[in-house]
């Protein structure tokens, strides 16, 4: 996704949201930071939510606390 540095982040415990997009660098300058999608695999089935990372810096939104194998993807905004 719009990060400075897609891929795996290592993960520890208690990570969440904010720390996984710090850990890869931060948001790229297109990247809509109200549009980012936490994929997490719950008893089988693929589960998706959006995570307003803009709301939760500004605390409108609760962090959310990450799990192993967690998946998040930052969208690119449109203009």
């Amino acid at each position: 996704g719009q990060v400075q540095k897609p891929g795996a982040v290592v993960y520890f415990p208690n990570m969440t949201v904010v720390d996984a997009i710090a850990g890869a660098g931060g948001f790229t300058p297109i990247a809509a930071k109200n549009s980012v999608t936490l994929r997490r695999e719950v008893k089988g089935m693929v589960e998706s939510r959006n995570c307003s990372v803009a709301d939760i810096s500004e605390g409108r939104a609760p962090n959310v606390v990450l799990r192993p194998g967690d998946i998040l993807v930052v969208d690119e905004r449109l203009f």
